[in-house]
C-alpha cells in the first residue's frame, strides 16, 4: 500500500483546505520529506494518517466533527474519513504515540515520585483497565454501603409512617396492630393503581375537615356495631319460610263442640274468661272468684267445650308468634348514634310491627281464617332483604371509609417514600451495571494478560539501544514483573531511581520503541506506510544524529541502501534534521521534498497547505538564507502586505533565528543571546535599538504556538515591524559585505 496523493483534507484544525494541487506532479514518492514550522499542521496531518492505523478516529481529531478526507492510493482506490474504522498498514510516530505507548505515572512531576513506564499500548491499556477495575470495585463497596444506608432510611420512614397512621386511626379495631408491612402493602397497591391509570394521587387525599368527619364516623362504628349486627341477623331470619310459618298460623282454625257466641265475638272477654277457667281449675274453686256466687255445673262444662284443647293450642301459637316477632325488633333504636343505621333499624321495626298487627288480628279473631297473599308476601320478603342489604352496606361503607382514611394518609407520604424507592432502584441499577462492567473488565484483563504473557521487551535490549542513541550509559531500564506476567520498567540514572525524565529522553525512548515495533511479527514493512512526525522536537541538537541514524537503520536494508518500507514520510520543523535526510535522499528519484506554508483565507483565516520545498532550502544546507529572504520579503512589502505576512509567518522566531546565526559567527566567544547583543558596539547600533530588539526576539519568539484547531497567530505589539527591520539594520551595520553577498545569492536563486 502507498499513498498516491491527497485530494482533500477539510476542517482538520489548520488543515482547512489541504490538497496536493500545488505540487507538480501532485503524487507522493517512496520517500517524502516535509519541512514546516510549528503551527503549520505537521502533527495534524500525521493524525489523519494515524486514524487509518488505529481503525478509529484518534482522540485529538474527535474535536473536528466536520473533518473530511479524500486520499488516493497507488492502486487507484480511495479512502475517506468513513474508512477510519478500517485498519490500514500504516505506522505513525507523533506526540500521540508517545502518550499512548509510554505510560508515565501521573504524579511523576513531583520530586519524590520515581519514574517508571510501560512499553506498548496494550500494557498501558491493561494498567489502566486494572486501575479502572480497582476503582469500580471501590465504587461497588461504596455503593453497597450507600445502598444499605438508603434501605435503612426507607425502612425507618415506613415504620414512622405506619406508626403515624396507627396513632391517627387509634380506636379503629382493624388498625389496632397496624405496622410497617401493612403500610408497604397499601403503598404498593396504591402505586399499582396509579400506574394502571385507575386513580391519581390527588383524588385519594381527603381534606382535613372531611378527614375529621369521616374519622369520627369510623370511630363510632364499634358503638353501633351491636345494632348493625342485630338488624343484620334479624332481617336475615325473617325469610320466605318464616313468612310461611306465620301464614299457616293465620290460616289455622279449630273445631269447637259448643260455641259461645258472645265469647266468639268478643276477643277480650274470651281471653278473660279463658284465663278465669284456668284459675278456677287450678284452685278447684266451686264459687266464682270474681263475684263469690256458686258456679253452675253446666256453665263450667259449657266453657270447657268452648275452650277445648285445639282452641287453647292455637291461642298459644298466636301468642308465642307475637312474642317472637317482638323479640326481633331492635331495642332502643332512638339511641343509635348513626343516622343511616337508625333509619334501617326503624324500617325493620316498622315491618315487624306490620307483621305483628297481622298476627294480633288473628288473636282477636282466633276462629277466623286469615291469609297473606303472594303479592303481600313478596313485598314483606323484599322489605327484609333490602333492610339486610342496607345494614350490610352501612358496615361495608364504614369499613371502606376506614380504608380510605388509611389510603389518604399513605398518599400524603407517597412521594417521600417513593423518592426513597427511586433512589434505591437507581443504586440497584448502578450496582448491576458496575457488576457487569467489572465482569467485562475482568474478562478483558484476563484475555489481555494471556495475549501479553509471552511478549516482553527485555531491559537489556532497550538499554543497548538507549546507550547508542544517547551516547552514554547513564540511563538504564530495570524490568519488573507485575500482575499477569506483564513487564513494567523502573528507570534508573547512574544506578539510582530516575526522577523527572526530560522530554528529550521520553521522546528517545518512544522513538526506539516505535522503530522496534516495525519489526513485529506479521507486520509487512515492505507494504506499509511509515510516517514520523517531528521526532526531534523535544531533543537537544546533539541527539539529531542519533535519531537520524536510528530512523535510517529502521527503513533501510541491513546490507544496502535500499528502502525496505513501502513508503516513508518524515515531517520536521528542524531544518538541520531535515538536511541530514535531504543530503542522503534528496538527489534520489524516489524522494520528494515538500514544505508546509500558511496562507490567509478570507473566510476560514489561517490555512496550511503543502508545496514543493523552497528553492533556497533545496540549494543551501542551512535555512539561514531562506529565513533571511523572508525578512527581505517583509522589508520590501507594502504596509498592508506586511500586516498579512505577520499573520502568516512567525517573524519573531524568524528574526531571532537569523540574528542568532549571524551573531554566532560574528561573536563566537559569547554563549548567550544577551552576551552576543551586548557585544555589538554602540557606535554602530544604539543601546536603545539593541535592548528593544533583544526584548522583541527573546519574548515574542516564545509566544504560545498551537498546532490544534482554533489556531490564532501571535499578537504582535504595534512597533513589531520596526523591530523586525532593525534586525536587518544590525546585520547590515555590522557586516555590509555579508548582507550584500547573501542578498545577491537570494536574488540569483
Amino acid at each position: 500500500m502507498k499513498i498516491k496523493k491527497i485530494n482533500k483534507i477539510k476542517d482538520a484544525g489548520i488543515l482547512q483546505n489541504f490538497d496536493c494541487s500545488n505540487l507538480a506532479p501532485p503524487n507522493f514518492n517512496d520517500i517524502n520529506l516535509i519541512f514546516g514550522w510549528n503551527g503549520t499542521g505537521k502533527t495534524m496531518l500525521s493524525r489523519v494518517f494515524r486514524c487509518y492505523e488505529l481503525g478509529e478516529t484518534c482522540t485529538k481529531l474527535k474535536r473536528c466533527p466536520s473533518l473530511k478526507c479524500d486520499i488516493e492510493l497507488d492502486n487507484g482506490s480511495k479512502i475517506s474519513e468513513k474508512d477510519f474504522t478500517i485498519k490500514q498498514p500504516i505506522r505513525v510516530f507523533n506526540k500521540d504515540f508517545v502518550e499512548d505507548n509510554i505510560f508515565q505515572n501521573k504524579d511523576q512531576e513531583g520530586e519524590n515520585i520515581k519514574a517508571f513506564c510501560y512499553l506498548g499500548k496494550e500494557e498501558i491499556e491493561l494498567t489502566k483497565e486494572r486501575e479502572e477495575k480497582n476503582n469500580k470495585e471501590k465504587d461497588t463497596e461504596s455503593l453497597r454501603i450507600e445502598y444499605k444506608s438508603k434501605v435503612n432510611e426507607r425502612d425507618k420512614l415506613a415504620h414512622d409512617i405506619a406508626r403515624k397512621i396507627k396513632d391517627t386511626l387509634l380506636g379503629i379495631k382493624e388498625f389496632q396492630y397496624y405496622h410497617k408491612d401493612n403500610f408497604i402493602e397499601s403503598f404498593n397497591d396504591l402505586k399499582s393503581k396509579i400506574s394502571e391509570g385507575a386513580i391519581n394521587l390527588g383524588a385519594v387525599k381527603i381534606s382535613v375537615k372531611n378527614f375529621d368527619d369521616k374519622l369520627k364516623t369510623v370511630k363510632n362504628f364499634e358503638a353501633i356495631e351491636l345494632w348493625i349486627k342485630d338488624v343484620e341477623k334479624n332481617s336475615a331470619i325473617i325469610n320466605s319460610d318464616y313468612i310461611d310459618s306465620i301464614a299457616k298460623i293465620l290460616e289455622k282454625t279449630v273445631s269447637i263442640k259448643k260455641t259461645i257466641e258472645k265469647l266468639e265475638k268478643d276477643w277480650k272477654l274470651s281471653n278473660w274468661v279463658q284465663q278465669g277457667i284456668a284459675i278456677h281449675k287450678d284452685r278447684e274453686s266451686i264459687d266464682c272468684e270474681f263475684c263469690g256466687q256458686k258456679l253452675p255445673n253446666q256453665r263450667i262444662e259449657d266453657l270447657e267445650q268452648h275452650f277445648n284443647k285445639d282452641y287453647i293450642g292455637l291461642v298459644d301459637m298466636v301468642d308465642k308468634k307475637i312474642k317472637e316477632l317482638e323479640g326481633f325488633k331492635v331495642k332502643d333504636d332512638t339511641k343509635i348514634p348513626n343516622i343511616k343505621t337508625k333509619e334501617v333499624a326503624k324500617s325493620l321495626n316498622n315491618l315487624i310491627d306490620e307483621m305483628i298487627s297481622k298476627v294480633k288480628l288473628k288473636q282477636k279473631n282466633i276462629l277466623t281464617k286469615q291469609t297473606i297473599n303472594l303479592r303481600e308476601k313478596e313485598r314483606i320478603i323484599s322489605g327484609f332483604k333490602n333492610i339486610n342489604k342496607s345494614v350490610s352496606k352501612i358496615g361495608e361503607e364504614i369499613s371502606n371509609t376506614a380504608k380510605a382514611l388509611e389510603i389518604s394518609l399513605v398518599a400524603e407520604n407517597f412521594n417521600e417514600y417513593e423518592k426513597k424507592n427511586i433512589n434505591i432502584n437507581e443504586l440497584e441499577i448502578r450496582g448491576k451495571n458496575l457488576k457487569l462492567e467489572i465482569e467485562n473488565l475482568d474478562k478483558l484483563i484476563k484475555d489481555k494478560e494471556q495475549y501479553l504473557k509471552d511478549f516482553k521487551l527485555p531491559a537489556k535490549e532497550i538499554n543497548e539501544a538507549l546507550e547508542k542513541f544517547l551516547g552514554h550509559p547513564e540511563l538504564k531500564f530495570d524490568d519488573r514483573e507485575g500482575e499477569g506476567g506483564i513487564t513494567y520498567y523502573e528507570i534508573k540514572r547512574n544506578g539510582e531511581i530516575a526522577y523527572n525524565l526530560s522530554e528529550g529522553e521520553k521522546t528517545a525512548i518512544s522513538l526506539i520503541y516505535f522503530l522496534k515495533k516495525l519489526k513485529e511479527d506479521g507486520f509487512e514493512l515492505d507494504k506499509a506506510v511509515v510516517f514520523i512526525d517531528d521526532p526531534v522536537s523535544s531533543m537537544d541538537s546533539q541527539f539529531l544524529y542519533s535519531a537520524y541514524a536510528f530512523i535510517v537503520s529502521a527503513i533501510e536494508e541491513e546490507d544496502s541502501n535500499s528502502i525496505k518500507v513501502g513508503q516513508f514520510f518524515l515531517s520536521t520543523h528542524n531544518y538541520d534534521f531535515l538536511n541530514l535526510f535531504k543530503k542522503k535522499y534528496g538527489n534520489n528519484s524516489r524522494c520528494n521534498l515538500y514544505m508546509l506554508k500558511i496562507k490567509i483565507d478570507p473566510i476560514k483565516g489561517r490555512c496550511s497547505n503543502i508545496y514543493e520545498l523552497d528553492k533556497l532550502l533545496k540549494k543551501f544546507n542551512s535555512d539561514y538564507q531562506f529565513l533571511y529572504s523572508l525578512l527581505i520579503e517583509f522589508e520590501n512589502a507594502k504596509e498592508p502586505a506586511q500586516e498579512e505576512l505577520m499573520r502568516i509567518y512567525f517573524y519573531p522566531n524568524i528574526a531571532r533565528r537569523v540574528l542568532e546565526v549571524f551573531l554566532s559567527f560574528k561573536y563566537p566567544a559569547k554563549t548567550d543571546m544577551q552576551g552576543k547583543i551586548n557585544a555589538i558596539p554602540c557606535s554602530e547600533i544604539t543601546k536603545e535599538i539593541k535592548e528593544s530588539v533583544f526584548r522583541f526576539i527573546n519574548m515574542e519568539s516564545h509566544g504560545a504556538i498551537k498546532e490544534m484547531e482554533g489556531f490564532s497567530s501571535e499578537i504582535l505589539e504595534p512597533t513589531a515591524k520596526n523591530h523586525i527591520l532593525n534586525v536587518l539594520k544590525i546585520i547590515r551595520k555590522l557586516d555590509l559585505n555579508h548582507s550584500k553577498e547573501i542578498e545577491l545569492s537570494i536574488r540569483r536563486v
